[in-house]
């Protein structure tokens, strides 16, 4: 069924394309990843790493784009992959000795608090621009979607310890809850004979930009996606479970809950970036920028510098919240960015690549 939809959204972007044939097409291929406690290579596989960070944000970001450009309208097609974590540094520290066989802390209360969200859907979208005065503009969007996976839920409570030779004789007392909402069971409630049958969903999102010059030196941007945005599942699945446990208590633990499928509006998670790009001698080339970019996880932040070169646009970044640096190349038909804060990917936190390329039928 997915693929019919994104068979629909193609043909739609073809005919504009067709009706605009002596515009180019613009091909936008976008990845972020950042794991703040430990190295993405161990956040993404068993946890197992000699040291953790500081940290309560995690998410990974994708998407690849074909845009065309007539006139004030934007049409687009594309493929949209959003993962968001965000948790307590105490739920962090635990997972991490358990994954690690490190016995914690005695007698420690441990805040327990995860926030997740996942999409993974395609989409159809229409930009128009209007001016709203010389040298500022502001583009509305909306889109139409087509989501075939997520999970969306938190899991909250707090864990008490005691002392222990071994991590599964170390808890106390726990009281947790989870609430979850997922096409495909994500914590292996497969294993008590639950395997839903979730049709895809389907929505909309919308989206605004402003971009303007504030001086002749200086320009500014200000972006919000997803502004208002909502899936329909018409059947998605769902885990509700409240654990109590108490090492002195009778009985020893009490669960309670329920596996389910139904009717759910989805809200899809609003993000953005602000974007200032300064020319300091306007007889000069050199151009300077300042930016953050916004999501449910986390808020990162970039400086950059850009010089010309042999025909080239090359830049230099630098991420200081990640302590993430990068290089950009600015060729005209082609952009390319990359960004990390280590050039050993096993050991990176954060890795950030854009590539934009324009091709003209």
């Amino acid at each position: 069924m997915l693929s019919l939809v994104f068979q629909s959204f193609l043909l739609c972007f073809l005919l504009c394309s067709h009706t605009h044939a002596n515009q180019p097409i613009i091909f936008q291929l976008t990845a972020d990843v950042y794991s703040e406690p430990i190295p993405i290579d161990a956040f993404t596989d068993d946890w197992v790493y000699p040291y953790l960070k500081q940290g309560e944000a995690a998410f990974a970001q994708g998407k690849m784009e074909l845009i065309q450009t007539y006139q004030q309208q934007t049409y687009r097609i594309f493929w949209q992959y959003d993962y968001w974590l965000k948790f307590t540094p105490d739920a962090a520290k635990l997972y991490y000795q358990y994954a690690n066989d490190d016995i914690p802390e005695q007698k420690k209360y441990y805040d327990l608090g995860i926030r997740a969200v996942h999409l993974d859907m395609v989409g159809f979208r229409w930009d128009n621009q209007y001016l709203l005065r010389p040298n500022w503009s502001m583009t509305y969007g909306v889109s139409l979607l087509k989501a075939a996976h997520t999970i969306d839920g938190r899991f909250s409570g707090g864990a008490l310890g005691q002392s222990a030779n071994n991590f599964k004789d170390y808890a106390q007392r726990i009281n947790a809850s989870l609430d979850y909402w997922y096409d495909q069971p994500a914590l292996h409630e497969e294993e008590l004979a639950w395997l839903p049958d979730v049709t895809d969903g389907l929505g909309f999102s919308t989206y605004v930009s402003i971009s303007g010059q504030l001086s002749d030196q200086l320009k500014v941007q200000v972006q919000v996606d997803d502004i208002y945005g909502e899936i329909h599942w018409k059947d998605l699945a769902r885990t509700q479970y409240h654990l109590n446990y108490d090492v002195d208590g009778r009985p020893l633990y009490q669960i309670t809950g329920q596996l389910s499928q139904s009717r759910k509006i989805q809200r899809i998670p609003t993000s953005g970036l602000w974007k200032f790009e300064y020319q300091p001698w306007l007889t000069h080339p050199l151009q300077a920028t300042v930016g953050c970019q916004h999501n449910l996880s986390a808020n990162l932040c970039q400086l950059g510098v850009s010089y010309p070169w042999a025909g080239y646009r090359i830049g230099a970044l630098l991420e200081p919240t990640s302590s993430a640096v990068g290089v950009s190349i600015d060729g005209g038909w082609f952009e390319l960015k990359y960004l990390a804060d280590h050039l050993n990917t096993n050991q990176a936190h954060r890795m950030g690549m854009s590539l934009v390329a324009h091709y003209l039928w």
